[in-house]
């Protein structure tokens, strides 16, 4: 099993035909057409993160599987889609080093 596909081999479409990288995200993007794989720019947004990812994803032996973990969750925990998953435990050990507060 692989981690997020969100973007690279996922799309979901809402019931008003907007894409979105999967079916947790509630952000809907473009309205389907012909275009919306390629030039969505949330989607790409998807793929670009796990193309390069921040410490401690980046030098982890596991982020092929991850890919960085899951976008929803870092954006529910955080407001940030870019922000690490909270959920990961190499990243809660990576924060509390770092001297964050993981409340």
């Amino acid at each position: 099993m692989l981690g997020c596909e969100a973007g690279r081999s996922l799309m979901t479409v809402d019931v008003r035909g907007r894409v979105s990288p999967c079916s947790y995200s509630h952000r809907g993007g473009r309205r389907l057409d012909g275009n919306a794989w390629a030039e969505d720019a949330y989607l790409n947004a998807h793929r670009e993160h796990a193309a390069a990812l921040p410490e401690p994803c980046a030098s982890c032996s596991l982020r092929r599987v991850c890919r960085g973990g899951c976008r929803v969750v870092a954006s529910h925990a955080s407001g940030d889609f870019a922000a690490l998953d909270p959920e990961c435990p190499r990243v809660r050990d990576f924060l509390r080093a770092e001297g964050e507060d993981l409340a």
